[in-house]
């Protein structure tokens, strides 16, 4: 497997040229890449200004071609033969706009990239990829382009934006998108598109990121399916010592119990009275003993002689659901420890009810708004899947700023089997 790390270089005015120049700034444009089968390691400097995307295309099996966007808006292209012949980009193009994003498609016949800017660049290299004279520009009327990706089949990409617009477009037909995916926040930054990742393989799915908290799930098959990965405030409560479970709701029903609550937090919510009875009636808050939120504990290990074991346990989903139903019964008590390293949320302590929501607060268990407020950051995606796993598994890796979640793709449910009838 190749990764590609990071490094500094730079081209000359010329769009062909390969010399590398060495800014004095040694993190701008940093560049490295691991071949875990060979051990090949090398490090370098691409561009001049700060690298924004690095992706590793497979040329052949001794080769491999990367693409590097970077900020002096430059698409650099780089070789890599394994051969230890140093870093230098094949050559580089000018797009005019500082580069966020470039994928090549899975023939390797087109290059996508966005930038600063409402526009999505397609290039068309041909057998020699030095010749890119063929460039199409799709104007959107969005902001700036921060992530694309393609389709396994090759005749789809998806191209996302700060604002919260994510476009999906035929490569056969272009002159409009044949799909629009929209955040459940696009009034707000944590709302903002970061990345877009085709799932691979034969799900046909396309995870997109907010900013914060949110991972979109769409089915492209027919985009009827579109669901959304819940993140809690925190992985990990350091009172408690449990790891809190992400939770999965439709599009819809976090879109219309967010459009009810408008952008507060949820310190401030229970100050400004919001009718929290009248907002559990919606789907969002319909638990089920499957899709309710969970926690894990730690794993506690005990050994007996040399034989060691762990025992996990999992809080009873139904005592949860039974809580958000009705605010009053069914709670489930609160550790009364306290730790400097989980946030407590301040609320107004006039009185005995306002120390009472602010326990409310603490935990996915009791407050309502755990995984609605989440503020948790969004690194990135990834998709794992046969190079990794060497038995056909596929599964989503959501990096965040607490650590990373690692969830399997049940590909079983999302294959076709046709019937037919012997005559």
């Amino acid at each position: 497997m190749n990764r590609a790390g990071s490094s500094t270089s730079s081209s000359a005015n010329s769009s062909n040229s390969t010399a590398a120049y060495r800014p004095p700034c040694r993190w701008k444009g940093l560049f490295g890449v691991h071949v875990s089968e060979t051990g090949y390691t090398e490090n370098g400097h691409i561009g001049t200004l700060i690298n924004n995307c690095v992706t590793v295309n497979k040329v052949s099996n001794s080769s491999y071609r990367s693409l590097v966007c970077n900020n002096d808006q430059n698409l650099y292209v780089v070789d890599i033969l394994n051969r230890g012949d140093g870093l230098s980009p094949e050559f580089s193009v000018n797009m005019g706009v500082a580069l966020n994003h470039a994928s090549m498609s899975p023939d390797l016949k087109t290059i996508v990239t966005v930038g600063d800017s409402s526009r999505i660049f397609l290039m068309h290299p041909q057998e020699n990829i030095r010749d890119i004279t063929n460039r199409e520009v799709l104007s959107t009327q969005s902001d700036c382009g921060f992530s694309t990706s393609w389709s396994d089949s090759g005749f789809q990409f998806s191209s996302c934006f700060q604002e919260g617009v994510n476009f999906i477009y035929d490569v056969r037909n272009l002159a409009k998108p044949m799909h629009e995916i929209f955040s459940t926040r696009r009034q707000s930054q944590n709302g903002a598109f970061r990345v877009c990742k085709y799932s691979g393989g034969t799900d046909d799915l396309l995870f997109i990121s907010e900013h914060q908290g949110r991972v979109h799930i769409v089915d492209t098959r027919d985009f009827m399916t579109h669901q959304v990965v819940m993140l809690p405030k925190q992985l990990y409560d350091y009172d408690d010592g449990y790891y809190n479970q992400p939770i999965v709701k439709d599009y819809q029903d976090v879109c219309d119990v967010q459009g009810e609550l408008g952008y507060l937090s949820s310190s401030r919510r229970f100050i400004a009275g919001v009718d929290v009875a009248r907002l559990h009636n919606s789907k969002f808050f319909s638990y089920t003993a499957e899709n309710c939120p969970k926690r894990y504990p730690v794993e506690q290990t005990t050994e007996t002689g040399s034989s060691s074991h762990s025992e996990q346990s999992v809080y009873d989903p139904l005592i949860y659901s039974t809580y958000l139903r009705g605010m009053a019964t069914g709670t489930v008590a609160a550790s009364s420890s306290t730790s400097s390293s989980s946030p407590s949320p301040s609320t107004g302590q006039n009185s005995d009810s306002s120390s009472a929501e602010s326990d409310k607060l603490r935990s996915p268990l009791t407050d309502p708004f755990y995984y609605l407020d989440s503020e948790l950051e969004i690194c990135g995606l990834e998709i794992l899947g046969n190079s990794q796993y060497r038995d056909g598994r596929r599964s989503l890796v959501i990096g965040s700023e607490d650590g990373m979640i690692h969830w399997d793709i049940d590909s079983w449910k999302r294959r076709c089997f046709p019937s037919y009838e012997l005559a």
